[in-house]
């Protein structure tokens, strides 16, 4: 015969996996707290590709929505391969970096004449606080430190601050033109809210599964986006960058 029960129950006792989701929580609130650095390394050429033959080929997928303010993020994300910097950029997970680290080899060379050496010019700019779309298109106000005690103001964006600084050099002779150019964007980030690093994580997650999984959810989670009216996570693609 068992033996009758004294204990009362208690409603406001947790069960284990009410306990487990908010341990889970707890953390989430303990990782957004930290610093994370991410970087993208891509050549500005297999982007702008990338993406125009994704218009091309998916131009029925844009076509249901001519309204929309941002392109597919399988379209961005994947022109930079999936990586962490893009997504959390492209998604809008994080919040505006204090401070961005940039890198550019421009390759240069005769493609007229081969034998003459190829010219790489170095390009490198530490930048103050701006966000993504500002640092493609450019931020009038930010003040710049090009080191040696040599300071500007402006920041005229990517593009055209590689110009720019191809035009400032002497030693490149009048037929040569880019070839290629290789960039490196770095930042230390955080993320805005839990909702984001978890979001964050679950493409990571697509990403670690194959390209071809992140491709599609990316896109399902674009169309979704655009079918509830969202003005969108991304800036979308602009320039070579």
């Amino acid at each position: 015969m068992k033996k009758k029960r004294t204990k009362k129950f208690n409603p406001n006792k947790l069960l284990p996996s009410q306990v487990k989701q908010l341990q889970q929580e707890a953390q989430y609130k303990k990782d957004i707290s930290e610093t994370y650095e991410m970087s993208m390394e891509f050549i500005s050429s297999h982007v702008r590709d990338f993406i125009e033959d994704k218009k091309i080929g998916e131009k029925s997928l844009l076509d249901k929505f001519p309204h929309a303010e941002t392109l597919p993020y399988h379209f961005t994300i994947g022109a930079y391969h999936y990586q962490d910097l893009s997504i959390a950029l492209i998604l809008g997970h994080v919040e505006q970096p204090e401070a961005w680290k940039l890198s550019a080899d421009i390759h240069m060379m005769n493609l007229d004449d081969l034998s003459k050496p190829m010219v790489t010019v170095e390009f490198r700019r530490d930048l103050p606080s701006m966000s993504h779309i500002e640092l493609l298109r450019g931020k009038k106000d930010c003040k710049i430190d090009l080191g040696h005690g040599l300071k500007k103001v402006g920041w005229l964006g990517l593009d055209q601050e590689i110009i720019k600084e191809i035009e400032s050099q002497k030693n490149i002779p009048d037929d040569f033109g880019i070839e290629q150019i290789q960039v490196l964007i770095e930042a230390d980030i955080k993320f805005i809210n839990t909702k984001c690093y978890q979001e964050f994580l679950a493409v990571a997650e697509w990403v670690n599964a194959g390209h071809e999984l992140a491709e599609d959810r990316l896109r399902k989670l674009w169309i979704a986006d655009q079918v509830l009216g969202g003005s969108g996570k991304t800036i979308g693609y602009e320039g070579a960058a």
